[in-house]
């Protein structure tokens, strides 16, 4: 996943916060969900 950031120090507490979740086991890959319409998931939902 690309992730925008605004400034170098935004990316860097991205990092931070990611390997932090990651080194807890409570990191949570939201890359799917950000991409899924409500369509889909109404669809999902109805089946």
């Amino acid at each position: 996943m690309v992730k925008p950031f605004h400034t170098k120090r935004d990316a860097e507490a991205w990092a931070r916060r990611t390997e932090d979740e990651r080194v807890r086991n409570v990191y949570i890959q939201r890359g799917p969900a950000e991409r899924m319409t409500v369509e889909a998931a109404l669809t999902r939902y109805l089946k």
